[in-house]
């Protein structure tokens, strides 16, 4: 006879949920560790508003050094904060008005008023800072064992913040006796805040492994989990239809078009056309049945628009109707692993048909050694829902395009590859187009004229 599966309480912290693999079990033990500044309290009073929400009684028991008042004043500016739950469903109390001299075992106090206060999940914000009421460190642990088994018994979860390193050796006793552990981490890395959490240990489910991007804001929390760790969808039937520019010229070149679930890398020198190109081909059978997601590292989008006037293509009818959507991300300290959140949640798996993004060196720039790896995972996202990409790739004048895209990264996504050069053609500046390479497909590999003009863009056959 199968048991039934464990009733899973959602953190609703953005990406938490995907991390641990659904939420946090009825009766465990969550230690959250990480330096000063890491978020820890944070965290863990978001999970316990979370808690409340969902219909569960909570008890706060705010460490020695912050106490009540100060720790009122830390989350309230949070919007997952609200007043009307405290001194109601949330019982907020300090651990320095209950652990005095005379108060007996730690754990029992503790214990005493979480069934007091009725809690089915407790947040024990600084542990450490009970030792004053002890006598030393290994009284804590003590306290805490105790404190896991009885609250486990009655079917309480309880978090529990410390300070340090959650892969610290110091920590084996409290580690061995969690059932789920937390390490936050939070440095300075090339004058850049950087953050980042691991699950240490789960017991009962495998969590997505590694560290992962997190920030603070006033939202609070949000984590971005490293799209290399995904759960992978399952491939789509395979589909022998083509993802067509909407240029007879160079659908012409291509076969008919791009093939739909392959990815494709435009290469172009400065100034060639390569944007202009790609919101063509976005705009291209666009509709809200078959959207296309633009991403821009270098545009706004109301630059996006008024570059799309120009060559008379529709760019704002179709973000009106829902067909196109923009994400612009600043490169300015760009995190990869957010940048990747804003795009999944703006790709629906039902909807979505194209991809653009403008432009790669950005991402490949702040991916740095990940890079390899970052990009096989994104494709094979987009290969298991079905969408067809195409990557901009800046490169310098005169660079040869198999110099720059073979035996690097990028490479992992050059299934097609389209090369667009502008330079002096018997005195007069042109541009020129071809066909690289096609994976699935034969092509015309005799290079093309393009052109640019107020009534349109035009590829010329050959001469």
């Amino acid at each position: 006879m199968t048991s039934p599966p464990v009733a899973l309480m959602n953190t609703d912290v953005p990406g938490l949920d995907a991390l641990l693999g659904g939420g946090i079990t009825p009766d465990a033990l969550v230690l959250v560790i990480g330096a000063p500044g890491a978020g820890k309290t944070v965290l863990s009073s978001q999970i316990i508003f979370a808690a409340v929400r969902q219909g569960l009684r909570a008890l706060i028991l705010t460490s020695y050094s912050e106490g009540n008042v100060k720790y009122l004043n830390h989350v309230r500016p949070f919007a997952f904060f609200d007043d009307a739950y405290v001194g109601d469903v949330i019982t907020l109390l300090s651990m320095q008005s209950l652990l005095t001299g005379d108060s007996g075992d730690a754990a029992d106090v503790l214990m005493r008023t979480i069934r007091a206060a009725r809690a089915q999940i407790v947040l024990l914000d600084g542990f450490q800072g009970i030792a004053p009421a002890l006598t030393d460190s290994h009284m804590v642990r003590t306290a805490l064992a105790k404190l896991a088994v009885q609250t486990s018994f009655l079917q309480t979860r309880l978090l529990v913040t410390l300070a340090g390193n959650g892969r610290d050796s110091m920590f084996n006793p409290e580690v061995t006796t969690a059932d789920l552990v937390l390490s936050l981490s939070y440095q300075l890395r090339e004058r850049r805040h950087e953050r980042s959490i691991e699950v240490v240990k789960q017991r009962g489910r495998a969590p997505l492994p590694g560290d992962h991007s997190y920030m603070i804001d006033t939202s609070g929390v949000r984590i971005f989990p490293r799209i290399e760790v995904y759960p992978k969808p399952n491939p789509p039937k395979v589909s022998l239809g083509r993802a067509r520019f909407g240029l007879p010229g160079l659908d012409a070149m291509l076969g008919g078009g791009l093939n739909q679930g392959t990815t494709t890398i435009l290469v172009g020198t400065p100034g060639a056309g390569k944007t202009t190109l790609g919101l063509h081909w976005a705009l291209n059978e666009a509709s809200p049945k078959a959207q296309t997601v633009f991403v821009s590292t270098g545009e706004f989008p109301d630059q996006l628009v008024r570059k799309a006037d120009v060559f008379g293509l529709p760019l704002q009818q179709a973000i009106a109707a829902d067909a196109l959507r923009i994400i612009s991300l600043s490169p300015v300290d760009l995190n990869p692993d957010m940048a990747m959140s804003q795009l999944l949640a703006a790709i629906d798996s039902a909807t979505t048909r194209r991809l653009v993004i403008d432009d790669m060196s950005v991402l490949l720039r702040v991916l740095g050694t990940r890079a390899h790896s970052f990009l096989a995972a994104l494709r094979a996202l987009l290969y298991g829902w079905g969408v067809t990409a195409l990557f901009l790739l800046e490169i310098a004048p005169f660079d040869g395009p198999v110099a720059v895209v073979a035996n690097t990264p990028v490479d992992v996504l050059a299934e097609n590859m389209v090369l667009v050069q502008q330079g002096d053609v018997s005195d007069k500046q042109r541009r020129t187009l071809a066909v690289l390479r096609m994976r699935f497909s034969d092509y015309d590999r005799t290079p093309r004229e393009l052109l640019l003009k107020p009534t349109g863009i035009e590829v010329l056959r050959p001469e």
